[in-house]
């Protein structure tokens, strides 16, 4: 190939293929995987040793949450384009997934997080004109390997080293971690192992430290011509019985088990679980206090979005170009497939936002129905407003939203008074002149006693100052927080109005 001028065919096919690559782990043209720890320790069993991993309670808690934190995310299917036919092959996608059962099927596949790949078999069924998938049968992803042309085969009695390939369109195969295109992908496993590994050890040893600090070792001492059996015998009695009988001349003692240093099994233990938890959820346990302890959970949290989002847009991508793809092409051939994809998102502060509402009533700013419902959830109706003899007229009639923003505001119409105003009124309402002669008298009280005291003007200048730190200025606070906040308020529905 001419390093200076390829041809088009140079550049359309594959140079660094498997079989060329030295480094490979593939043999006679069967891909092997590349994760060392499964190599090592897996023997026979395979991938069932990250199986076992699961056994730990706290694997289990920190896996089942991130399954279940894409599991329990809205999933939305979209239509490739404004089509006729893209909208009506969305309309299909979305009523097979919901035959089929989508989320248990994602639960499956995301089991590949733990070990770098998982499979399901789809059993298609004719259902009228239609071949819908009828249900994915999960499969265990020890029975499945790879020809290093990336086609899958299935290991079964009659061929348990190369396999036998399998037909189109028949598995999904979700792959998490590939390093170098290796179709066994990486697991998180392989990082899981060694930390359950020190665990269980040092569980095993504490659970002899108990043993030993719970019952005493018992030393017997004798003398020559002891019965060195009725001796032993009644060492082993002690754990159980209240009470022995010693041969004449011997005697017992019992050492107590004694711990030193800071370092025990039990910080051994935490500390393993702390490393789990950082490889599953990338939490690496928030240490500190006020501000440090509060930015490391913001940082989880945005960390565990992160995750969410990477493990769904991951899930997301095989689906589309397996089962969606092929429901699509068996179903209506020339349709673009869908987008099937789940909304991840941080919820809403619902007090916070209904606070800001609040504000933004008491200035004028009445929201809509619809905005309501959508917001809040639940069943809405309009209350009846009252009256000036203090009845309940009818309920007011809901505003439709303006043209071109504020879709939960009303409107501004040309010839009102002049709109920034009376928001600024209302806002203040609940802050009068009274309120604010009281907040300045309050801000002003050390300088007045000074000259009521017979002070100079310049001695009660000091004396406010000396007082300063400990003015009590929270209402005058409040008051120019609401009048800064109608003011960016006012602003931006201005400029989206105008």
């Amino acid at each position: 190939m001419s390093e200076t001028n390829p041809t088009p065919r140079d550049l359309t096919q594959e140079i660094a293929t498997v079989a060329k690559d030295m480094t490979y782990p593939a043999f006679d043209g069967i891909m092997r995987p590349s994760d060392d720890v499964l190599a090592l320790k897996g023997g026979a069993r395979g991938l069932a040793i990250y199986d076992d991993l699961e056994r730990d309670p706290w694997v289990y808690a920190c896996m089942h949450k991130r399954k279940m934190a894409v599991i329990g995310r809205r999933w939305i299917v979209e239509p490739a384009s404004d089509s006729r036919l893209d909208k009506k092959a969305a309309e299909m996608v979305q009523r097979h997934l919901e035959q089929v059962g989508f989320d248990p099927l994602c639960y499956h596949l995301l089991d590949a997080i733990l070990k770098g790949r998982s499979a399901g078999e789809i059993m298609w069924v004719r259902d009228g004109a239609e071949l819908r998938p009828g249900e994915v049968r999960p499969r265990d992803g020890r029975r499945f390997t790879f020809a290093d042309d990336y086609s899958l085969r299935l290991l079964t009695i009659a061929s348990p080293v190369y396999g036998e390939p399998v037909p189109d369109k028949k598995f999904v195969v979700h792959i998490v971690g590939a390093k170098d295109g290796n179709p066994h992908g990486l697991g998180l496993g392989q990082k899981l192992w060694w930390p359950v590994f020190f665990k269980r050890q040092g569980l095993s040893f504490w659970l002899q430290f108990l043993d030993k600090f719970g019952a005493p070792t018992a030393i017997g001492k004798y003398q020559p011509g002891v019965d060195i059996n009725q001796l032993e015998d009644a060492l082993r009695r002690i754990a159980h019985d209240a009470g022995v009988a010693l041969p004449e001349g011997a005697a017992v003692e019992l050492l107590e088990a004694t711990r030193s240093g800071t370092a025990t099994h039990e910080s051994l233990c935490r500390y393993m679980d702390e490393q789990i938890a950082a490889a599953i959820l990338g939490e690496g346990g928030g240490k500190g206090s006020g501000g440090e302890l509060a930015s490391a959970a913001i940082l989880r949290n945005e960390l565990r979005l992160e995750l969410v989002q990477a493990d769904a847009d991951l899930l997301s991508a095989t689906l589309a170009r397996s089962l969606v793809a092929w429901d699509v092409e068996l179903n209506m051939p020339g349709a673009k497939p869908p987008r099937v994809w789940r909304e991840v998102k941080e919820e809403e502060d619902l007090k916070a936002r209904a606070d800001r509402d609040k504000i933004l009533f008491d200035m004028g700013f009445r929201p809509t129905l619809d905005y309501v419902q959508d917001t809040y959830g639940g069943q809405w109706e309009l209350a009846a407003p009252m009256t000036a003899s203090g009845g309940k007229g009818s309920p007011p009639t809901p505003q439709p939203p303006p043209q071109g923003g504020g879709a939960e505001f009303s409107e501004f119409q040309a010839g009102d008074s002049d709109p920034g105003q009376a928001a600024l009124d209302a806002a203040l309402k609940h802050l009068p002149g009274v309120a604010i002669d009281a907040a300045m008298q309050a801000l002003l009280a050390p300088a007045i006693a000074a000259l009521q005291a017979g002070a100079t003007p310049d001695e009660a200048g000091d004396a406010l100052l000396g007082t300063f730190p400990d003015l009590d200025d929270g209402a005058l606070t409040e008051l120019l927080a609401r009048a800064i906040f109608v003011a960016d308020i006012w602003g931006r529905i201005n400029g989206a109005n105008g």
